[in-house]
């Protein structure tokens, strides 16, 4: 995934776009340009979902984009449980 910081709002995109800043093609510019423009690859930390779960993106002070792994509270990993519970008694989904 690629990132940029634009009017101080982080934009994710799953690859630099075809046509951006109205320049056509713009995906084929050399890597170069792309990271002159500011654009960043996003750091994906690995996490077990059952968990944990990602923050919202973030930028350190040498603009990498990365996600913070944050631990699910007891509230959090309960209502997954319910949730669960609740699928598997109205649609029989066995988890």
């Amino acid at each position: 995934m690629k990132a940029i910081k634009e009017n101080n709002t982080i934009q994710i995109y799953s690859k630099i776009p075809k046509f951006y800043n109205n320049t056509p093609y713009y995906n084929t510019l050399p890597n170069d340009k792309h990271i002159a423009d500011g654009w960043q690859d996003v750091e994906q930390p690995t996490f077990d979902s059952n968990t944990q779960r990602l923050s919202e993106v973030k930028e350190d002070v040498g603009g990498v984009f990365y996600y913070e792994v944050i631990d699910l509270n007891a509230d959090e990993l309960q209502a997954i449980e319910d949730a669960k519970i609740q699928l598997e008694k109205h649609f029989g989904i066995q988890f």
